[in-house]
């Protein structure tokens, strides 16, 4: 009894050290947010993909312009139109928004307009959205995988960006806004995608011309930057690392196995050694 209790203690002791070493490699780390650019802006549109670690999926639509920059371009005497005209553009792309039934905001202060075009409580919600699939339908991930590994695995998909084709789409509707203010033209329009996720950088990379924290959604954010020109060239290349649990649950089981084998045949040693000695000194 006393030798399986020793072996049960040893066991615990084992398995907690080997849990605690399989975490340090699974569990996320959290970084400060990155700078932001130093590369001068005068207006963007910007798509958002925003993934949360409740499971929602929000679309939305922001469109910025750079107030101070554009009026300190043009005479005195013109500033006060220009700012109007800025704000005329963002609260009639509010009002247009509102009134198909989004919800639309306008803060003049930052002059920033947003629309969220969708939100979904969960992916499997928003497979229900598509009239062509029904939400059940079988994903492979093979599809993706890039390279497998008996502990993690890596899968990678590549998109092209939303802006490539936006004739007749509510993008279009924002980015003619935009092109209609002063000072702002397709040279100078900035076209940003941003995706979202809880994952850090650690789990999910990019080919993102940035990556930053963004603290208020509690989101990585992988932002890519276009313009006119880079649009057509451009690719929304994602790599996601997996942790296989079955791999590590074989060396669990495995490492398990044999230092119970180990400390077994050890104990059973030191208990056929003693009971030698008692017979030994029987025997005398």
């Amino acid at each position: 009894m006393k030798m399986i209790g020793k072996l049960s203690k040893y066991i615990v002791i084992f398995l907690i050290s080997l849990i605690g070493i399989y975490s340090c490699y699974s569990n996320e780390i959290t970084y400060a947010s990155a700078e932001d650019s130093a590369e001068l802006h005068v207006a963007e549109v910007i798509y958002n993909v925003l993934s949360f670690k409740n499971g929602e999926i929000r679309y939305t639509i922001q469109a910025w312009v750079n107030e101070e920059y554009i009026v300190s371009r043009v005479a005195n005497s013109e500033v006060p139109q220009l700012r109007e005209n800025i704000k005329g553009e963002l609260t009639g792309l509010k009002d247009f928004f509102s009134e198909a039934g989004f919800e639309a905001t306008y803060d003049e202060e930052e002059d920033l307009f947003e629309v969220v075009l969708a939100s979904y409580p969960s992916r499997h919600s928003l497979a229900l959205s598509d009239p062509d699939e029904d939400g059940y339908e079988a994903y492979n991930p093979l599809d993706d995988l890039v390279e497998w590994g008996f502990y993690k695995s890596i899968y990678s998909s590549s998109s092209e960006p939303v802006f490539k084709d936006i004739e007749g789409t509510y993008i279009e509707t924002v980015v003619n806004s935009m092109l209609n203010i002063p000072q702002v033209n397709t040279t100078n329009l900035k076209y940003i995608y941003n995706y979202g996720t809880s994952l850090s950088t650690k789990t999910i990379q990019s080919n993102a011309d940035e990556v930053y924290y963004n603290s208020n959604y509690e989101l990585y954010i992988h932002e890519f930057v276009m313009d006119n020109d880079s649009i057509g060239g451009t690719s929304i290349v994602l790599t996601q690392m997996v942790y296989n649990s079955l791999g590590w649950n074989v060396t669990l089981i495995v490492a398990s196995v044999i230092v119970l084998l180990v400390f077994y045949f050890v104990l059973r040693k030191k208990e056929m050694k003693r009971t030698n000695q008692t017979t030994e000194e029987g025997n005398s």
